[in-house]
């Protein structure tokens, strides 16, 4: 068993309310429990969306780069063409 002690400041005793709301336990150390496992896995979470998001950045500059390889080429064409 562990213990922790927290001063009960007004900020505190709002954000421990929140917590025990947004949980939906009763008591505040439930309430810090669930918070620290809901953290874990939203971090985790956050962690998966953010390599996703960079994926996807590397894929559409990569399709940037090619859109415009295509119509620098279409333009050498076209001014050859033209010539």
């Amino acid at each position: 068993m562990m213990a922790v002690t927290i001063r009960n400041t007004e900020e505190h005793e709002k954000m421990l309310d929140n917590l025990k709301h947004q949980t939906g336990k009763t008591t505040v150390s439930k309430a810090l429990i669930q918070g620290g496992y809901d953290a874990l896995h939203y971090r985790k979470s956050y962690e998966s969306e953010k390599a996703s998001r960079e994926q996807a950045e590397h894929e559409l500059r990569a399709l940037k780069r090619k859109v415009q390889q295509y119509f620098t080429s279409k333009a050498d064409l076209e001014s050859v063409i033209g010539s």
